[in-house]
C-alpha cells in the first residue's frame, strides 16, 4: 500500500528520523558530560584531596560521596 505525501512539511519518516537523531545527540551529549564531570572530579581529588592538610575522615567522606555518584549512574 502507497502512502501519498499531500504536500505535509512534515512527513511521519522525518519526525521518526529526527527523533531518532535528537535522542542520539541528548545521548551523546550525556555521556560526553559524564566523561568530562568523571575526569574533572578526579583532577581535584587528585590535586586538592590528596594531600595530607586533610585529615583522613574527609577523605572517607569525599570518596564515600563520589562512590554514592558513581554507583547511582550504573
Amino acid at each position: 500500500m502507497m502512502v501519498e505525501d499531500y504536500g505535509a512539511p512534515f512527513s511521519a519518516r522525518s519526525l521518526e528520523d529526527s527523533h531518532t537523531t535528537c535522542l542520539s545527540a541528548l545521548f551523546c551529549s550525556f555521556s560526553l558530560f559524564i566523561l568530562i564531570a568523571w575526569f574533572e572530579l578526579r583532577h581535584i581529588y587528585i590535586t586538592r584531596f590528596s594531600s595530607d592538610q586533610i585529615r583522613t575522615s574527609d577523605r572517607k567522606i569525599i570518596k564515600q560521596g563520589i562512590g554514592i555518584l558513581f554507583r547511582r549512574l550504573d
